[in-house]
């Protein structure tokens, strides 16, 4: 190997180290909380289209990615992890799995080719319709607790060796990739579910009876119903106006009568 081809290899796995972070990490594009990772982005002149573990010891030479483009500026970032329940675009149509590009089959939104951003095909076959999506989740995911038998979901829930914390639509391919849940916290034991949909009951107390307080603020939100944030998908709510101030809460439940 002449010292020219050494070279040009060198500035070859530099500029691929600049633009892209590691290798293996191209799958990740959420952070653990489950946001969405934001790509490309800048940190300290360099652009990524990957997470990276750059300037990581404190968090254990974990990959990391910002949130926003510039992360100098902003300074929003997360611990990379891999996105989970994403079977939809950002414009709400539902991605097809699996799905045939370049010859080869998906069953998950994929970064390939699409500068670190996931995406999935809306047909079975990408290479003869191409009509595709970035992807995201889908739309009520998040909103949803409760099944279409009015059963509560029960949150957080394993299957197929995943925790989730919100419905997914995950192997759900005869009801349409409607999002579903499980009944109970073990699935595979129990294999009792339903498919998703919004609760129609209004959960305005705590399971102790306790009156939830609308609208309430936490971390700098506000709140206007129970919420499942930091909550392992449980619904909960405040008990004064100002959580930081009384850190008093509760799970959420219908009042009683």
């Amino acid at each position: 190997m002449n010292m020219v081809f050494k070279f040009v290899l060198f500035l070859i796995i530099c500029t691929s180290y600049v633009k892209t972070g590691f290798v293996g990490y191209q799958d990740m594009s959420c952070t653990e909380a489950g946001q969405h990772c934001y790509f490309p982005f800048s940190y300290n002149g360099r652009t990524y289209t990957a997470c990276t573990t750059r300037d990581s010891d404190e968090i254990q030479g974990k990959p990391w990615c910002s949130m926003t483009a510039n992360y100098d500026d902003d300074q929003r970032w997360g611990i990379c992890d891999t996105c989970k329940d994403m079977a939809c675009t950002g414009e709400g149509k539902r991605c097809t799995f699996p799905f045939i590009y370049n010859g080869i089959s998906y069953n998950k939104c994929t970064t390939i080719d699409n500068k670190g951003q996931l995406w999935c095909s809306l047909t079975s076959d990408y290479d003869r319709y191409q009509t595709w999506g970035e992807c995201a989740d889908c739309p009520g995911n998040q909103d949803m607790s409760c099944t279409v038998g009015a059963s509560r979901c029960h949150f957080p829930f394993t299957y197929d060796d995943v925790v989730y914390k919100t419905c997914t639509s995950r192997n759900n391919a005869e009801s349409g990739w409607i999002p579903w849940c499980s009944l109970t916290d073990d699935y595979p034991n129990d294999k009792r579910w339903g498919n998703c949909a919004t609760c129609q009951q209004k959960f305005d107390c705590t399971a102790n009876g306790s009156r939830c307080v609308f609208p309430f603020i936490y971390k700098g939100i506000w709140y206007n119903e129970c919420t499942t944030i930091d909550n392992n998908g449980q619904l909960w709510c405040s008990l004064s106006t100002n959580y930081a101030e009384t850190q008093s809460w509760g799970n959420c439940d219908t009042c009683p009568e």
